[in-house]
């Protein structure tokens, strides 16, 4: 239920992004090195939903999310070893609705891989998605991005929320923030002997704490299984060990 694309991939194919798009096949480009900005800013008219900002290691920056299940979301996106960088409300895209008409959409999220490939992402609860017209609208719009060989998929909290892979990510957000402010992550691997795999409780114990450790999964030195609950006997390992990082879950 969570892709609305025709095939389920987990990491996208074709790269493009556009900052504004226009009525044709090919969307328009941005310099994503001169610039990383929203195209547009958070509503922040008085309500109920929850508004906030992630303070994002990964980017250096905070990023703005405009519901709890965009926060969760982020996690992923934060700590997943082969996103190189995402970017909240990316773009202007342009799709037609059923009766051909022009609309405008805001994708929540743009991910940018290592390999530098894009995907875009949309977050939505279950049920909002399953009402008609938030579906009919979003299958116009990855009909639209299809059309222009980009990638787009819709992710809910069946996605974001599974366990225990957040409980993880939580985790690791938490205990990579303590490190950081004790020693850098380049100074921290110097530190790792023995390897290239290790028990999480024996590196612990090398390292001086679990938080340790997790840091060193946050900035790619390491990685470990975020797809399983994670104990003494969890393995962890390097990261050339594989010759560099891979996918250690499902975006």
């Amino acid at each position: 239920m969570g892709v609305l694309t025709p095939k389920n991939r987990q990491y996208p194919v074709n790269k493009s992004n556009g900052e504004q798009a226009e009525d044709d096949s090919r969307p328009a480009r941005m310099n994503r090195q001169v610039k990383q900005m929203r195209v547009r800013k958070v509503v922040t008219r008085s309500g109920k939903r929850f508004r906030g900002k992630f303070p994002s290691l990964k980017l250096n920056r905070m990023v703005h999310w405009e519901s709890m299940l965009e926060r969760d979301a982020i996690l992923h996106f934060e700590y997943h070893p082969l996103v190189l960088s995402y970017q909240e409300q990316p773009s202007i895209e342009i799709y037609y609705d059923k009766h051909g008409e022009q609309r405008r959409y805001f994708p929540d999220f743009r991910l940018t891989f290592r390999d530098g490939e894009d995907l875009y992402v949309e977050v939505k609860p279950s049920r909002v998605l399953a009402t008609k017209v938030v579906r009919d609208k979003l299958q116009a719009v990855a009909k639209r991005f299809e059309e222009q060989g980009r990638r787009f998929r819709v992710m809910t909290e069946d996605d974001i929320r599974r366990q225990p892979l957040l409980t993880n990510l939580q985790r690791l957000h938490v205990s990579s923030k303590r490190a950081a402010q004790k020693m850098s992550c380049a100074e921290l691997a110097k530190t790792l002997s023995g390897g290239p795999l290790w028990k999480l409780a024996n590196l612990a114990a090398q390292l001086l704490g679990v938080q340790h450790v997790l840091r060193l999964v946050q900035s790619s030195h390491l990685q470990i299984d975020l797809e399983k609950p994670l104990s003494n006997d969890s393995d962890v390992w390097s990261t050339r060990a594989h010759g560099g990082p891979h996918g250690s879950f499902r975006i």
